[in-house]
């Protein structure tokens, strides 16, 4: 028995010892191998970071080249966009009213079409934002539809848009973005249509927007609805031309948005591309008195009404000080043109203006250097409207907030440049045949003031001391120095903070006491 005991303790020593033994080589093999892993994957993991340099520096080089395309692009296209705007208001030009329209209508696609290029770029870098602007909407559904209307005359289909229920006047949204989804959504409508009819309709309702484009033409088969929405796919036949990016970036830029996009179609018969999104409507400041038929078309301004101001427009470009000075002076601004910042340094030295149009590229100092000069020097309050041809420095711009207030890419729209003058100068734009309060001041009854008074109100208004005012508006009608009807006119302007309108009404009074 204890020779047993002895031969089974034996033979458990030698087999543990035997696998212990078995255990380490096994181990020691394992290791050998992860090391042979390890330094393979170190070897794969630099040549994916040498690709991936590479990758990132041809991306960096795509993004320079469509940088500096894009602005060698936006500024010849500026120059054609501004001159037809020109041309299209001119009165006497109706018998090439359709193609001066034609031109400026052709030139918005085409930035629409630059700025697509520079969305991709963005979105391939991951840095796509959104910003939040007061839109008019019924205007920007005008402008988005006009471009469109001649390419449907032109191929032989009907267009029609419409909005229905109560549409707000003005919208806070990014414009830029918005009208890129309805750029994109009506050109595969109009591209895909070989006959019949496209419909764009907006409906509006507790501050969500309801804008369905809905089409007759070749339709989208059952099996292709949820490719349609990814990279290089076309919604159509193949055959047709397109990127096939256009709805790619129209479903991305809803869901940025906040909203839904969704697809009906029927093969043969057409489809029906609808979108949600929330567009909170905004109190109108520059069009407060203006109906919203007026808002239907494209602004016509004939003037302000206000003190006559002085706009410094600071470009290295002739042509774009020309055109901008032409618009501008229409409407009864005075212009002041400087082609370099040292330039408009002189010109500060004799005038300062009452709000600056900014370029950024320009030959000797940027255009950020010389508002940098302008914040740290004497003129840190003057408005500045920075106009730049690389729409990407807007994003770049964002910590130089300090030194601008507002930011527009070329090419821009000569009314909305208007439209923020006005709202920076807190003046009112007139449009034309519009009734004007000039003209209704001048149908009431002429304010007959002492010489005194009257010089005394003048003084108030002239120096902008509302308090002032206000305190003689009071006293005239304690001492009933004036009709009543009159201090409520002059009530109504100092209400509204119009020192021009009141300085109007003044001059106009007649000499003489009541």
């Amino acid at each position: 028995m204890m020779v047993i005991v002895i031969g089974v303790c034996v033979w458990m020593f030698i087999l543990a010892s035997e696998s212990r033994k078995a255990a380490m080589e096994e181990t020691q093999r394992q290791t050998d191998r992860l090391l042979k892993e390890i330094r393979a994957h170190e070897r794969t993991d630099l040549a994916l970071q040498e690709a991936k340099d590479k990758a990132e520096a041809a991306n960096l080089a795509k993004t320079r080249y469509m940088s500096g395309l894009n602005h060698e692009l936006r500024t010849p296209l500026n120059a054609i966009y501004g001159f037809a705007q020109l041309l299209e208001k001119e009165q006497g030009l109706s018998d090439w009213r359709v193609s001066i329209t034609s031109i400026r209508r052709s030139s918005e696609h085409l930035a629409g079409l630059i700025d697509g290029l520079l969305d991709i770029s963005r979105i391939e870098a991951g840095r796509l934002e959104i910003s939040r602007d007061r839109v008019s909407l019924p205007m920007l559904l005008h402008q988005t539809a006009a471009i469109f209307e001649a390419e449907a005359k032109e191929k032989g289909i009907s267009f029609n848009w419409s909005t229905h229920r109560l549409v707000p006047t003005l919208v806070a949204t990014d414009e830029k973005r918005l009208r890129q989804i309805l750029i994109n959504l009506l050109s595969n409508a109009i591209r895909y249509t070989p006959a019949g009819s496209v419909k764009l309709e907006l409906a509006y309702r507790n501050e969500v927007a309801l804008i369905s484009v809905t089409d007759t033409g070749v339709g989208i088969a059952p099996e292709k609805l949820e490719s349609i929405w990814r990279p290089f796919e076309r919604a159509g036949q193949s055959g047709r031309e397109g990127s096939g990016l256009g709805l790619t970036i129209t479903k991305l830029l809803v869901e940025v948005l906040g909203g839904q996009i969704d697809v009906k179609s029927i093969l043969g018969e057409g489809s029906t591309f609808s979108e949600k999104l929330m567009l909170p409507s905004i109190s109108p400041s520059v069009f407060d008195e203006q109906p919203l038929t007026d808002a239907l078309r494209a602004p016509a301004f004939q003037g302000y009404q206000g003190p006559r101001k002085t706009v410094l427009v600071v470009d290295d470009d002739a042509n774009h000080r020309m055109m901008t000075e032409q618009f501008l002076s229409k409407i009864g601004f005075n212009v002041l043109l400087a082609g370099s910042a040292d330039l408009a340094d002189q010109i500060l030295q004799e005038a300062v203006p009452d709000i600056i149009l900014l370029d950024i590229n320009m030959d000797g100092r940027d255009g950020w250097s010389f508002a940098q000069g302008l914040r740290a020097g004497e003129w840190p309050h003057i408005p500045i409207i920075v106009i730049s041809g690389h729409a990407d420095e807007e994003r770049k711009s964002r910590p130089r907030l300090a030194l601008h207030d507002a930011f527009l890419a070329k090419p821009f729209n000569f009314d909305d440049l208007a439209m923020q003058i006005a709202e920076f100068l807190k003046i009112r734009l007139l449009l034309k045949d519009a009734p004007t309060d000039a003209a209704d001041d001048a149908k009431q009854e002429p304010i007959r003031l002492s010489p005194d008074l009257r010089a005394r109100l003048l003084e108030a208004a002239n120096l902008g001391h509302a308090g002032g005012l206000q305190r003689l508006i009071a006293g005239m009608r304690a001492e009933n120095a004036c009709d009543p009807a009159i201090l409520e006119r002059l009530e109504a302007r100092l209400a509204q903070f119009d020192m021009g309108g009141i300085v109007n009404i003044l001059e106009a009074a007649n000499d003489g006491a009541k």
